[in-house]
């Protein structure tokens, strides 16, 4: 059979709320309560109800309860020291790490600077390689403009030719018409 017991709080403080309802729930959970569920507004007063299984409540002497208090302030006290040991260590490797930091940034800057001369000088053999390949390419285009200059003029040259051989030829053939009409001629 289950029983339930509810706990008033009122405490004018937060803080003072805060360590009361700590207080509260740490000796409920001594004594074996289970808690369900807690009401109210917690800057003026909270109600917690908790619940137990069974008719026998499992209480402990209050002996008992100081000496398991007593075990909970220790171990708080320990994992405090472990959690400021912890917080000294990341305090040292945070150190560490900013002086890493520190000298990845100068490296950084060294090779930017680096990198920067190195740029403009590679900037330079471009205008350079390009001033001389634009050169080359100019050299090559005259070279073929000149080329095609001479092959149009070998071109006319040999289409005039080829135009008088054809005119030659038409003469030719037309002084043999005349020539055959005029033997025709003379044969009658």
């Amino acid at each position: 059979m289950e029983k339930y017991k509810s706990v008033v709080v009122v405490k004018y403080t937060r803080r003072g709320m805060a360590r009361a309802i700590d207080r509260t729930m740490r000796k409920m959970t001594y004594r074996g309560f289970e808690f369900v569920q807690m009401t109210g507004n917690p800057l003026e007063s909270v109600v917690m109800l908790f619940k137990i299984e069974g008719n026998e409540k499992p209480e402990l002497t209050r002996k008992e309860m100081k000496a398991l208090i007593k075990a909970d302030k220790e171990k708080a006290k320990l994992l405090k020291e472990e959690a400021k040991a912890e917080a000294e260590e990341n305090k040292r490797l945070m150190k560490e790490d900013k002086e890493k930091a520190r000298l990845l940034k100068e490296e950084a800057k060294v090779k930017n600077e680096e990198a920067k001369r190195l740029m403009l000088e590679n900037k330079e053999k471009d205008k350079a390689i390009k001033a001389q390949l634009a050169a080359e390419k100019k050299a090559k285009k005259d070279a073929s403009n000149q080329e095609k200059a001479q092959k149009s003029d070998q071109d006319a040259l040999e289409k005039e030719l080829r135009a008088k051989q054809k005119f030659a030829e038409k003469e030719a053939e037309k002084a043999k018409n005349i020539a055959q009409i005029t033997d025709g001629d003379k044969d009658k």
